[in-house]
């Protein structure tokens, strides 16, 4: 993967999903939501300029290069392995975890919650009122930065007592003589971290990866399971996501696991007719693609890949980036306005 074009989803699993094949050509068709289904070379599928890099210069390709080697060898042993039949192969869980967390769909999973939760801030926090509010709902800063101020004055322990409570008490009547002020500073804070959000949100990707593309608690969470790769007479498709997760819960099916998700199933087609799954069953499940593709398509983001032109797959392109939020915008405004009621400390008495 070396280079400035970096491939998001590995061409070692994309192959598997091949259209056709020229010399060294490998050959794949894309579907999208909306748009124009066609056939493309893997090397211009799931690739970005740029993606592992940080704006100063840093980067986590050499990494991901480095440990796809070992992966892309374990997904051709295991696109020939007996179906059903348990594997013992301790490699599998490195699979999952380096392909769950590498993708720009991971990315983007974090990146739009925290832009929508940003402009959501920004519309509460537009009103001055709410400003105010908040401050003197929040009272131990401005009290800590007053006995900071005071600790500096050459006044006895009962003066400063005193001072502080008079300060404390002008803070309302203070706060009503600056709205402009307030206004301004907000709009100033505003303007500072918002063009920064995609920023630091790729900066700390890139930096995760670096530290480790093969995130150990991942590893040993999903060495828990049984292995198998089942071969089905259908085919399955491939999408922008890589693995999907089946888990207990009011959301069954994710792109993404937290810490406390209690998995019961992972899926991760590595080609056209076989499917590696991770199960907390001592046997192998019955998985079809004709219930699996679905589910697929609507947690990949942007896209899905498929070994042909087909009007099944078509269908399903419809489906594509309806289930893909990690957490919905109406979940996100709820958390914003416990956080806020729950930030009430009481009066700056």
């Amino acid at each position: 993967m070396a280079g400035i074009r970096q491939h998001i989803i590995p061409r070692f699993l994309l192959k598997g999903f091949a259209s056709r094949s020229e010399g060294n050509n490998i050959y794949a068709w894309v579907y999208k939501k909306n748009a124009q289904v066609y056939e493309s070379n893997i090397t211009n599928i799931a690739v970005e300029k740029n993606f592992y890099d940080k704006d100063d210069g840093s980067s986590a390709d050499a990494e991901i290069t480095g440990a796809e080697g070992d992966l892309a060898r374990l997904v051709d042993d295991l696109r020939v392995v007996a179906s059903a039949v348990e594997l013992n192969e301790p490699r599998i869980p490195d699979l999952i975890a380096h392909l769950e967390v590498r993708t720009k769909h991971f990315r983007d999973s974090f990146r739009e919650p925290s832009e929508y939760l940003l402009q959501i801030f920004s519309e509460y926090f537009s009103d001055v009122n709410n400003i105010k509010t908040f401050i003197l709902r929040n009272p131990s800063a401005i009290k800590k930065a007053m006995e900071n101020k005071l600790s500096e004055l050459p006044l006895s322990p009962l003066q400063k007592q005193i001072m502080l409570q008079l300060m404390l008490a002008s803070v309302p009547s203070l706060l009503n003589e600056k709205d402009k002020e307030l206004t301004a500073l907000f709009q100033l804070f505003k303007g500072q971290l918002e063009p920064a959000v995609p920023g630091m949100v790729t900066d700390g990707h890139v930096q995760a990866l670096s530290n480790t593309p093969i995130p150990e608690p991942r590893v040993t969470k999903y060495g828990k399971l049984h292995w198998f790769v089942v071969e089905a007479e259908q085919s399955f498709i491939i999408g922008d996501v890589g693995c999907v997760f089946e888990t207990l819960g009011d959301k069954t099916y994710k792109s993404i696991t937290m810490k406390n998700d209690e998995i019961v199933n992972i899926y991760l087609p590595i080609s056209t007719k076989r499917l590696l799954i991770g199960t907390i069953s001592p046997s192998c499940p019955n998985i079809h693609p004709i219930n699996l593709n679905p589910i697929t398509a609507k947690h990949s983001r942007e896209y899905f890949v498929f070994h042909k032109k087909a009007d099944d797959a078509l269908k399903l392109s419809s489906l594509i980036g309806t289930e893909a939020e990690i957490i919905t915008k109406e979940e996100l405004g709820q958390v914003f306005i416990k956080g806020i009621n729950r930030n009430r400390e009481g009066s700056l008495q």
